[in-house]
């Protein structure tokens, strides 16, 4: 039956385009799926859908200029006019499919079909189909001209429609399709047709949206879709406060190849500046990102310019540290004899690797950012931050505390785990700091919040020394 339904489906699409049908109509529904995976997406991972319905949306009725008869093109193949409901819809079966042609529903909606005289038969109004219309492709099959909706909208389309079934196999049916379809555009680095579609919906649906997928556990979807939400709440901050300007159109430009650590830090670089500008008690004069080094052109950018009080310029760097799920229990075992003696480590392989990858991260990005410096002029005014972030999951402020200490001071906190490892890494390597960052800082954001949990800059610890005290009253 696959093969006779198939065949049956490309008669009557091929005899809708030779009748100047396909011109004026729109294929939806489950029939898109065979052409996503065959004419756009590069590979994907959904199931072969069969269902006796083949659906077609007429997005602007008023515009159909052919005039044809549905039925009589589709008679010889063995169609039949059925007519449902009490006010007669009309739609063609066959025991092997069914066409059906649909328009969007407006205003409160009628339970009366819309006629379509052109076409010889009537249509049923159903909410939410325009958004199938915002963004269509043509795919060409076997000379036959298509137009079908864009896999993004399509999906997002599914989302709303799963919400609204009464039938849990068919609102499982679309939810499945729906999430395999974003996660094809998002491997094919689409994630910007995802936020154009998902920026479309009421924020109604957006927000219900988000809850199904944070039932679904859909974490990398949440992040993009959630991101998009976030550009749109800062865009609009700093219009309101008259902070704009262009050096943030890279920052709110649509993202495409983006992969999920790439979306932690845009999303924490989002948050950090929603922070910074809704603060009342900050006199902020003007904030720049990524601003171009003074010394050097080709030098590396640092994250952002705040220009305070009309007296200092301070540079902020954002770092996000997210170790991943690894159990580094053999590495632990190796590592016991770089750790003090005095110390023991009550940890398991992927806590040690939590903390072992966190420390050398924010050496890492320590010296990765005394380098960015070399390139932008050092002065009294100017400040320049270094700023790590957390979930405060996989570490927390007191690791940073101990780092912090060592870079001030150049000596070792008593009770730092990491101190003879980190001194000996240090020597190995002839590693000498410039001591050019003049304050870390600490910027927690529980996972899925997207709101700082808890923020502290400057960063000291028990073992502070007073050149840290000093700047705090030049200050």
């Amino acid at each position: 039956m696959e093969k006779k339904q198939s065949d049956l489906c490309r008669d009557v699409l091929n005899r809708f385009f030779k009748a100047g049908v396909l011109e004026n109509v729109i294929l939806i529904g489950s029939w898109c799926i065979p052409l996503y995976k065959k004419y756009y997406l590069k590979t994907s991972l959904i199931s072969p859908l069969r269902t006796m319905d083949i659906d077609f949306f007429v997005p602007d009725p008023s515009s159909i200029k052919t005039s044809v008869s549905i039925p009589d093109i589709l008679q010889d193949l063995g169609f039949i006019l059925d007519f449902v409901g009490d006010q007669g819809y009309i739609r063609l079966i066959h025991p092997d499919l069914i066409v059906e042609f649909l328009v969007q529903e407006k205003g409160r909606g009628t339970d009366k079909p819309y006629p379509l005289p052109s076409l010889g038969l009537n249509a049923q109004p159903l909410r939410f189909l325009s958004l199938l219309s915002e963004k269509i492709i043509k795919v060409n099959v076997n000379g036959i001209i298509i137009s079908i909706p864009h896999p993004a909208w399509f999906a997002i389309h599914k989302l709303i429609v799963t919400q609204r079934r009464t039938k849990v196999e068919k609102a499982d049916k679309d939810l499945t399709v729906a999430i395999a379809l974003l996660h094809d555009l998002i491997n094919m680095k689409q994630s910007n047709f995802i936020i154009e579609a998902f920026n479309l919906v009421s924020k109604k649906w957006q927000n219900k949206i988000i809850e199904l997928l944070k039932r679904e556990n859909e974490h990398l979807i949440l992040k993009i879709v959630n991101l998009s939400r976030l550009q749109q709440e800062v865009k609009s901050l700093l219009q309101k406060r008259k902070l704009s300007n262009d050096s943030f159109n890279k920052l709110f430009s649509p993202f495409k190849g983006i992969q999920s650590k790439q979306l932690i830090e845009k999303e924490n670089e989002l948050i950090f500046l929603k922070g910074i500008i809704s603060d009342q008690g900050l006199d902020i004069k003007n904030i720049q990102y990524e601003p171009k080094p003074k010394q050097n052109s080709k030098g590396k950018t640092i994250d952002f310019l705040l220009k305070i009080n009309d007296k200092y310029s301070v540079y902020c760097e954002l770092k996000t540290i997210h170790p991943d799920q690894i159990d580094a229990s053999d590495k632990l075992r190796k590592s016991k004899k770089h750790i003090p003696e005095n110390h023991s480590i009550i940890a398991d392989g992927i806590s040690w690797h939590h903390m072992n990858t966190s420390r050398a991260k924010m050496l890492e990005y320590t010296l990765e950012m005394e380098n960015k410096i070399k390139s932008y002029k050092k002065n009294n005014t100017n400040k320049f931050i270094l700023i790590f972030c957390s979930s405060g999951y996989h570490w927390s402020l007191d690791e940073i505390e101990d780092f912090a200490d060592y870079y001030s001071t150049e000596k070792y906190n008593p009770d730092d785990s990491f101190s003879k490892m980190e001194k000996y890494y240090l020597t190995e390597k002839n590693i000498k700091f410039t001591k050019s960052i003049d304050r870390f800082g600490y910027m927690e954001i529980k996972q899925n919040s997207y709101i700082i949990s808890q923020f502290q800059c400057p960063v000291k610890g028990p073992w502070i020394t007073n050149r840290w005290h000093k700047a705090d009253k030049r200050e």
